[in-house]
């Protein structure tokens, strides 16, 4: 047996609490009944009622426990069920170049999209995520699965000292992802790029043909400000050529390919949070595929319980009705 809600059986300290209070007003009733009372003894009557109290509070203590077993939703024996649910497969390339470490966004560019992308991973069911990585060069950081402890886990190890080549290739990402689905993949897919904007690749007309052969949808985000920021390394900046400091801003004319010639849409995180509820909802506009799954639970069996206490409170009930109507 198992308990759905096993925080409740906290409930179960107020029998201790029932018995207390019974102990005491026994002792009190017979600690009256001697002071103002010297003749009195125990009797057969007074032990008859005693006897009846005891009762009442083994059918109280029962009522009790059951309830509060019903309320921790007790659960025991497999059922096995196929449903049908609408599955989604996306792939989101995250920009790993040395700019992603600008702090205008906190606690930097990177961090931050790595923070959207596991509230994104935990708020949402039935999708199949592959992690990209890219600079100047791509990697598959995580093929296509559903497991988000394990997608977490490798987010938090994507640093921009994954990638040592040093640049923004964004059609190389691009084309990484579109290797992260399987050949002759017919479902629905979608590719998430996040990336600051400054691609140093200008080339993209080896990925359009795929991308439209495969209609593999697509969906741009930069991170960053405007305004930009110095990008730390160490304990001092990042240099130029004549020593001054490297700063860096959001360059969002960078994703307009994705807009213009892949008729995919893009986004600009100015608040720093990254829009995914609504990059999802236009996903699910695009196209979805059912999946068979086959969900094992236990089966509840609180209503017993309930059942028994309804019993010991009607017990209790009809209990007191009579020593009511003898009185």
């Amino acid at each position: 047996m198992i308990f759905e809600h096993i925080q409740y059986s906290l409930l179960l300290t107020i029998i201790p609490l029932v018995i207390f209070l019974y102990l005491n007003a026994k002792k009190r009733r017979e600690y009256i009944l001697k002071k103002y009372f010297s003749s009195f003894n125990i009797n057969e009557n007074y032990k008859s009622t005693e006897k009846k109290r005891v009762m009442l509070l083994y059918f109280y203590i029962l009522s009790i426990t059951f309830v509060v077993i019903a309320l921790m939703q007790p659960q025991w024996g497999v059922s096995e069920e196929s449903v049908k649910v609408d599955n989604y497969n996306i792939a989101i390339a995250l920009d790993l170049s040395e700019s992603m470490n600008a702090q205008d966004i906190k606690p930097s560019r990177l961090e931050k999209s790595k923070l959207e992308i596991k509230h994104f991973l935990k708020n949402n069911k039935n999708i199949s995520i592959a992690l990209v990585g890219f600079a100047a060069s791509s990697f598959i950081a995580s093929p296509l699965t559903q497991d988000v402890d394990t997608l977490s886990i490798i987010l938090d190890n994507m640093t921009t000292k994954s990638i040592t080549q040093q640049g923004t290739r964004i059609a190389d990402a691009i084309n990484t992802a579109i290797n992260t689905f399987p050949e002759n993949y017919i479902q629905p897919r979608s590719i998430i790029v996040i990336t600051d904007g400054e691609d140093h690749q200008k080339e993209y007309s080896s990925i359009i043909a795929d991308l439209k052969e495969k209609n593999i949808n697509i969906y741009g985000v930069s991170i960053g400000s405007t305004d930009g920021s110095f990008i730390p390394i160490g304990n001092s900046y990042k240099k130029d050529q004549y020593g001054e400091n490297v700063l860096s801003k959001r360059n969002d004319n960078a994703l307009n390919f994705i807009k213009d010639e892949l008729e995919g849409k893009t986004y600009k995180s100015d608040n720093a949070n990254i829009p995914f509820d609504e990059i999802f909802n236009n996903i699910k506009l695009s196209g979805k595929y059912e999946k068979t799954q086959n969900i094992k639970s236990y089966k509840k069996h609180f209503q017993i319980f309930i059942f028994i206490s309804i019993i010991a409170t009607t017990l209790i009930a009809i209990s007191m009705c009579y020593s009511f109507n003898k009185k």
